[in-house]
Formats: C-alpha cells, structure tokens, sequence
C-alpha cells in the first residue's frame, strides 16, 4: 500500500564538504531531526515517485556520520515512513530503542530491504523513493536511520513521511456523540489482552454507557500506554401527548404536535403537524427529528348536555320515601359545591358531593336557601340559587 502522501529529494551528485547541523520538523504526535534540511527536486524515475511532494526535507548528508531521527510522542510497534535514497551506494541502517528486534518491509518502491538495512535504491536514474513497515517485536518511541556509505546520503521528508500504528495499545472511542432518549452505546478499545481503566475504576476492554457523561479509558499493553476520551449526551425526552382526552359530541378538538425541524405521520398517512379530531378513537403519531417518536392519543366522545334539577321540598321523617335533598336530575356536571343557609343568612350545611345527599340534620321544618357553583364536562362554570323546604 501506499502513504496518502510522499517526500522526496535529490541532490546533486558532487560531494562538498559536509555542515553536520540539526534540524528538527515538529509535527503532530512525533517530531523528525536531522543532519541538515535541504530543498526538494523531483526523483528522476517517475516509477518511484508517490505525490504530493514536500517543500523540504531532511538529509542525512554525504558523510556517515549523517543521520535522521523519528521522536514518537506515543510508544508504537509498527510505524510506516517513506524515505529517498539519494543514489545507487546509499546504504542506512534502522535501529529502534525499545529493546527489541528491529525490521523493515517495503511497501512501495525502487530500493532493497533487508533485515534492518535500507538501500540501495535500484530504479532508474540516480535517486527515487521507498515507503517502509518499520516494526519491533517490543514498543518503542525512537527510530535512528544511520548514513552507512560516505556517499550523496538519504532523506525524510516533513511531517507527511510518517503514518503511526498500528500500535498494540493504540485506540479511539469516536468521536463526541448525542444519543436517543433510552439509547445505550458500547464503548470498545478494540483491544484484546491488556490492563484496561476506566473513568469508574471498571477493568473491562469495554464500556456500556447509559447515560450522559465523560468517559475516559486507559489501556497499557508491555510498555505501551494509551489514553482516550468521549463525552456522551442526551436528546432530551420529548412529551408531546400527555393525556387522553375528553371530547363533547358534536365539537371538535385540534391536536398540535409541532415541533422544530421535523416530520409527522399519523396512523391514516397524514403528515400534518396537527391532526383534527371529532370522535372516539385512538390515534398515533410518529415525529421524526433528531431521534423518532411516537405517541398515541385516546379520545373518548361524550354527551356533555348538562342538567341539574333539585326539589323544593323533602320529607326526613323516616318513612323512606324522600328522605334527603338531593337531585331530581342530574347529568354533564363534573364538580359541584351546594352550601345552604337559613332564613337569618347562617351557613348551616355545605357538601362538594354532587349528589347533596343533605338529611336536614337536627334543623327544624321550615324554608332553607341553596347556592350551587357546578362545572361541567366543557370547563364551563355556573351558579345556581333557589331554596328547599323540610317538612318532617
């Protein structure tokens, strides 16, 4: 496979005599040192050219004392570099410092590779490029490339000459996410054997979120050592329908279910926002925004005629036969309150029961007055005035 990006050099092939300084391209999660920084020029066979190509690049020098350096931010054990041999003698050697076997594998091409040698380059002309696997069999976070031929010397290019990993500790959790109300989500290092922490002092390679917060994961492996976070939240609920409803026949009832940036579709097709409603039934709808939605409605239709009739007189002499002060009719009424007061203006009874059920108490025979506040089944409030006459 090929690196999504390429550096190459050439020199000219008359040696001068070497300026051995430093020069260092910081970049992002390693760093590259080298002898000396040079321009670019195209490599002179077009078989070992990979684009785009680099302003500048680092040059070991003609020397073998000359050098190039990769300081990783991250232990790895794999690493993939691209590297230009500057002509037919150039020969480097490739050393890591984790300890272990180093070896490299080329991925593109016109050099030789063997063991933990690079060189020379065998394409035509007298420079091209290579892209190699450097890899160990122990972590490490510093590759040497050592000039081994006293010759025109080897290159690296700037920050694009590297791809890191894949490292046996590297690991990404995603990217910041916001999930549907009751979504869980499974954070996975995708590592297999390891010592794993997590934010809670869990020890899993994985992860199952339920709910908003920052989660965070260490994992070491040997000497490797990774760390990665993710912040999770959470749509909140949407409660569109609340209740089931009551509705009076004959009337209609507009349900509104709007929202912001969405779409509606009812149990009939519809895709209104509001759906009008003139009967009993049970109707659904389903909201699609961030996250989908659904909701149904009960409607029940009623008959909300209202009627209230209360006798003028009532005979509690224990004969059983209107016994109490209660209604002749009654029907729409949802709430009332009856108070009753003699002929001096003196509160002497007061019941919210809509059906009174008033037994005259110890009250001598003679005429009371009654007020009624009632509600019926539209909200609608009305009061009522009359009186009632005991006769035992």
């Amino acid at each position: 496979m090929k690196l999504p990006f390429i550096l190459y050099c050439i020199f000219t092939l008359i040696l001068i005599k070497p300026i051995f300084s430093q020069t260092t391209f910081s970049c992002d999660g390693f760093s590259i040192t080298g002898t000396t920084i040079s321009p670019y020029y195209l490599a002179q066979d077009s078989n070992c050219t990979i684009n785009p190509q680099p302003k500048e690049v680092l040059w070991t020098g003609y020397a073998n004392r000359g050098f190039l350096k990769y300081t990783i931010e991250q232990a790895e054990y794999e690493v993939q570099v691209s590297y230009t041999i500057i002509n037919t003698n150039d020969i480097g050697t490739i050393t890591t410092n984790g300890g272990g076997t180093t070896t490299i594998k080329l991925v593109d091409g016109c050099v030789n590779v063997s063991g933990n040698k690079i060189g020379p380059y065998i394409g035509k002309g007298n420079y091209g490029d290579a892209v190699v696997i450097i890899s160990s069999n122990k972590p490490f976070t510093e590759i040497l490339l050592r000039l081994d031929t006293p010759t025109s010397g080897i290159c690296s290019g700037d920050c694009r000459s590297v791809i890191l990993g894949p490292s046996k500790c590297r690991f990404d959790l995603g990217a910041n996410t916001t999930l549907c109300p009751g979504k869980e989500l499974i954070l996975d290092t995708k590592i297999e054997t390891g010592n794993f922490l997590w934010q809670d002092g869990s020890k899993k390679s994985t992860y199952l979120v339920t709910k908003a917060g920052k989660y965070k994961a260490t994992v070491i492996v040997d000497k490797c050592k990774a760390i990665d976070s993710i912040e999770v939240n959470y749509y909140p609920e949407q409660n569109i329908i609340n209740k089931d409803t009551l509705i009076c026949e004959g009337d209609e009832f507009k349900f509104d279910v709007t929202t912001p940036n969405s779409t509606y579709l009812w149990q009939d097709n519809t895709t209104l926002p509001y759906y009008t409603i003139s009967k009993s039934g049970t109707y659904a709808v389903k909201i699609n925004n961030h996250c989908p939605f659904y909701d149904t409605l009960r409607v029940e239709s009623r008959d909300c005629t209202v009627e209230l009739e209360l006798p003028n007189i009532f005979t509690p002499n224990n004969d059983s036969i209107n016994e109490r002060f209660t209604p002749i009719k009654i029907k729409g009424i949802v709430s009332m309150q009856t108070k009753i007061y003699n002929r001096w203006g003196n509160k002497v009874h007061e019941t919210n029961n809509p059906l009174i059920e008033w037994d005259g108490g110890n009250l001598s025979d003679g005429i009371y007055f009654w007020t009624v506040n009632y509600t019926d089944l539209r909200g609608n409030q009305y009061t009522e005035k009359g009186y009632v006459h005991i006769a035992r």
